[in-house]
């Protein structure tokens, strides 16, 4: 417990101090730019960078409308997609929060459950469709790519903090009698070492001390985010199902892809696990969130049955829609379903 309100404490610091850094760093901006963000831009710029640990300054501009490039996907033959839950009133709400694996990143069909979201790469044939269709609910769908832990509570920065915080829009309707949360992998910046193993060696002291870095910051995000969800519910917190994350490649990859070595692979292979158990370890915590692991064993990049987009898809290393069926077996076997 204490170790839990040591972290919270951290996390409040790093918050302030990412506000006070940015909101100086707005003022400091003003002659070299005409138009400069508002003070309010500019604070929540500043809590956004404190609990996402970045002090860049590139999300203090003036929103931008992000642009989004349009490709036709290669037809894949898999099951067919459910169709997406109409909205009723009347059927529980199942609130469906995270990154861009949740939000099916990649994949044809885009889907917008929140207006003005375009940009966060939604597909109908991610996993919470279906968890939306077994479960008879009503799908929020709040999921976003970009997104990290810290943007469950913070709003998200996309050139500036310009999207609701996840669990503002999940509880916008009320407690949802259902939240699933696939993230953590931006706060770990996961793909980041991905595309650097590709690009130049990586398994070394150095980014191994950063990875576990940015582990320690993940899990007071987390404590953040379930307590967040305990207070939002007066107590009495709805289930809450938290992915892990699979593996992405194999040792099958050597013989593919001659940039990257054995030992890199078992490098990202322990960081992901790492990843993964820190995730479970916090929600070891809490009696109401369930850890669902992802397991893609036999199906990576590198395989013959591969449930992973390849280097020459449109959102490398996400779930195809094979992989997406996968996660939702897993989520709906965890509740019964």
């Amino acid at each position: 417990m204490i170790k839990k309100y040591l972290i919270l404490i951290a996390l409040a610091v790093v918050t302030i101090f990412g506000a006070a850094t940015h909101t100086a760093l707005a003022h400091s901006n003003v002659t070299q730019t005409n138009a400069t963000p508002s003070a309010t831009q500019s604070i929540w710029c500043g809590l956004w960078s404190g609990v996402n640990l970045d002090f860049s300054g590139r999300n203090c501009g003036n929103p931008a409308q992000p642009q989004t490039t349009q490709t036709t996907p290669t037809p894949v033959r898999q099951t067919p997609t459910p169709t997406p839950t109409t909205p009723n009133s009347t059927m529980p709400i199942y609130a469906a929060l995270g990154d861009s694996v949740a939000a099916g990143l990649g994949l044809p069909a885009q889907a917008n459950a929140e207006p003005g979201t375009t940009f966060c790469g939604r597909s109908s044939q991610s996993y919470v469709y279906q968890v939306a269709a077994a479960t008879d609910m009503t799908l929020r769908h709040g999921a976003c790519s970009g997104a990290t832990v810290g943007d469950l509570f913070t709003k998200q920065g996309v050139n500036g903090p310009n999207i609701t915080a996840q669990l503002d829009y999940a509880y916008a309707a009320g407690t949802p009698s259902l939240i699933t949360i696939t993230a953590g992998a931006n706060d770990a910046h996961w793909d980041e070492f991905i595309r650097g193993c590709y690009a130049s060696q990586c398994a070394n002291g150095v980014t191994t001390s950063l990875a576990n870095g940015y582990l320690v910051a993940l899990q007071a995000k987390l404590y953040a985010a379930f307590t967040s969800i305990q207070i939002r519910s007066n107590g009495a917190p709805p289930p809450v199902i938290v992915t892990g994350y699979y593996n992405p490649l194999s040792t099958a990859c050597t013989q593919y892809q001659s940039n990257i070595t054995a030992d890199e692979i078992a490098w990202l292979a322990a960081e992901t696990a790492a990843l993964s158990q820190t995730i479970k370890d916090v929600s070891s915590k809490y009696s109401f969130v369930t850890f669902v692991p992802v397991d893609f064993t036999g199906h990576d990049i590198c395989s013959g049955s591969s449930w992973i987009q390849g280097l020459a898809d449109k959102a490398p290393f996400h779930p195809t829609a094979a992989g997406q069926q996968a996660i939702a077996r897993s989520v709906l076997s965890s509740i019964g379903k």
